[in-house]
């Protein structure tokens, strides 16, 4: 464990019976996400200097994800890194900054047990105890860690679902992924991942949010609305950035699925 980054094992975890968020908004609906099997997608955000970040993301990751990254802003690692957050050796893995990682022993078995989940990430890069990740709504964080490490200006972009090496390439589902410069609230964290199942994100004022397949402009790689079964074209950042993520290489594509939380 790096010096200055401090873990503790949270209690929370799993879903609610009953939700504890905001009731979607009318008209708000989630038919599509994508399906990653080494596969990955590259936005253009790229990360300014700033000491808070949050971000919020649905997965469906099966136990064979004993390393994988979900969220990171590069694909061959190095002095770019600025905010990973993934899975390493099966326990919760998150690096902040340039140089310090929280590798610890948290298992991430209730995340990789083929259910959907909701996983929330929270940055403060101030306060003892203002890294906290949060499962299914619960502000119970899994994981709470302490760093001081600010995260500063890069130009290695956004990605989704690969990391620096091929064994941290996702497999699983992956839907409604966003970002904000700023720490969520705990009930934020309740309102976004305690339903059960996504809910519309305008009222958050995320900086990001690529929903994969649903978003107003999305499209299949030929162009088209997209289709379960179709490989993914452009998801259009449907936040404040306009940082679209897309894949140039057909084989890394991911594909759309009618599988959804």
């Amino acid at each position: 464990m790096p010096i200055g980054l401090g873990v503790s094992l949270g209690i929370g975890g799993g879903k609610p019976a009953t939700s504890s968020g905001a009731p979607p908004a009318s008209g708000f609906t989630n038919a599509l996400s994508a399906s990653f099997d080494q596969d990955k997608l590259e936005t253009t955000y790229t990360f300014t200097s700033t000491t808070t970040f949050s971000t919020s993301l649905w997965l469906k990751a099966p136990s064979e994800n004993g390393n994988a990254h979900f969220v990171t802003n590069s694909s061959s690692g190095g002095s770019e890194l600025r905010v990973v957050l993934g899975i390493k050796n099966s326990n919760y893995q998150i690096y902040i900054g340039s140089g310090q990682w929280t590798t610890n022993s948290v298992s991430a078995s209730a995340l990789l047990d083929g259910d959907w989940h909701n996983l929330i990430l929270t940055i403060d890069g101030t306060n003892t105890n203002g890294v906290n990740l949060y499962l299914d709504g619960n502000t119970t964080p899994v994981v709470t860690a302490t760093s001081t490490q600010s995260i500063t200006s890069g130009s290695a972009p956004l990605f989704f679902g690969t990391g620096w090496a091929s064994f941290y390439d996702y497999l699983g589902f992956m839907d409604e992924v966003a970002i904000w410069e700023t720490v969520l609230s705990t009930s934020d964290v309740s309102n976004i991942g305690g339903g059960g199942a996504p809910t519309d994100l305008k009222s958050y004022n995320p900086v990001g949010w690529w929903r994969f397949g649903d978003g107003t402009g999305d499209t299949n790689s030929s162009g088209a609305s997209p289709a379960n079964g179709d490989t993914v074209g452009t998801i259009v950042d449907q936040g404040s950035g306009g940082n679209n993520a897309t894949q140039t290489t057909a084989s890394l594509r991911p594909t759309f699925s009618t599988d959804v939380p």
